[in-house]
């Protein structure tokens, strides 16, 4: 009896971070972290700067997506960026090159790599 205690403790201790999040209790997203993992996996077809004008992206069309541009991105709400970023470009219908990242980042690393492309254009 007292291991499924211990078990149900450690399952309800592991929620806790999701609990908080969810009821905007939990920390804002690390931009820094979000640069570095945007330095790591976004650069070559978005660019250095969120210019949409990377290395890759001469041959891609459609063109990636320019964070700097606030005109078009005020149009996309976060929740199509989020799924954008997890389920790739196809999931929202913008382009098929756009890969998803749901199995190489973290629900933490996409927050914080969301938190540092909208940060781009301010």
């Amino acid at each position: 009896m007292t291991r499924w205690i211990a078990i149900a403790a450690a399952a309800l201790v592991s929620l806790l971070p999701l609990a908080a999040r969810a009821e905007g209790n939990a920390p804002p997203p690390d931009t820094k972290e979000g640069r570095l993992i945007f330095e790591d996996n976004c650069i070559f077809c978005h660019g250095e700067q969120g210019k949409g004008n990377g290395v890759g992206s001469w041959a891609l069309r459609p063109k990636p997506a320019n964070f700097t541009d606030l005109e078009h991105m005020a149009k996309i709400p976060g929740p199509a960026l989020r799924k954008a970023i997890l389920q790739g470009g196809k999931a929202v219908g913008a382009s098929r090159a756009m890969p998803a990242w749901k199995d190489a980042l973290t629900e933490e690393q996409v927050d914080a790599v969301l938190a540092y492309i909208l940060s781009i254009g301010k």
